[in-house]
């Protein structure tokens, strides 16, 4: 937190880049911590699954948005 917040506060870096400073700063921690690289990138790898999982559901809703909206089926 001290990380994240320092960097915006003291305007080394953005929002979003103080939160890359973040995770960055928690694995670190996490690897001090006695946390493998194997787990790391398991870890890694199951994050990198779920946010693709959840950029297919917005695309796919954002077509079917627009599906909708091309049919006028709201006005029907």
């Amino acid at each position: 937190m001290v990380a994240v917040m320092g960097s915006i506060y003291l305007g080394i870096a953005t929002p979003t880049e103080a939160a890359a400073v973040g995770a960055l700063v928690a694995l670190f921690i996490a690897l001090r911590m006695g946390m493998s690289a194997r787990e790391a990138l398991s870890c890694s790898t199951e994050a990198a699954r779920t946010t693709s999982m959840i950029v297919v559901i917005v695309v796919a809703a954002m077509f079917l948005s627009q599906l909708v909206a091309r049919t006028r089926l709201p006005f029907a």
